[in-house]
């Protein structure tokens, strides 16, 4: 549950930055550490549960959020939060570590070649992140009514 607040505290901060910044240069880096430390929670989360759904609850919200606010650039969104799957099972087979199996399932070793398996998850990315640009794009074509008749 920390986790969930925490990367939800971390989006809102970053996209607050990108937003309200009277710094270009902050304006424009803070959405990106942002994203890459949602990218690394991600990783962490999906490393340590045997099941897909823990990282696809904090995945698409926030990649979702991400191309609504800067939906021009919702391709960079969800790459860099999507690649934090397999970057963690990277670092993870790096380190030595074994993600949890299933209790009953047979789960084959850790490998490189199963690594790559965490490319999978950026579909969901993909599908999060354009979703929020398809969303602000579709508002911004509603015409707004004048409030005085």
């Amino acid at each position: 549950m920390e986790i969930l607040i925490l990367t939800f505290l971390v989006a809102a901060l970053g996209l607050f930055f990108a937003i309200k910044s009277r710094h270009r240069l902050v304006g424009k880096i803070a959405p990106y550490l942002a994203a890459l430390t949602i990218a690394g929670l991600i990783g962490y989360v999906d490393q340590h549960n045997d099941e897909v759904w823990a990282a696809l609850m904090l995945m698409l919200p926030t990649t979702f959020a991400f191309g609504f606010i800067r939906p021009r650039r919702a391709w960079q969104w969800a790459l860099i939060i999507g690649s934090g799957v397999i970057v963690a099972g990277w670092v993870a087979l790096l380190v030595g570590y074994a993600a949890p199996c299933h209790p009953g399932l047979v789960c084959p070793p850790p490998s490189f070649a199963n690594s790559w398996q965490g490319l999978i998850a950026l579909i969901p990315a993909v599908i999060g992140a354009y979703a929020g640009a398809i969303l602000l794009w579709g508002t911004q074509l509603i015409p707004k009514q004048n409030s005085n008749p």
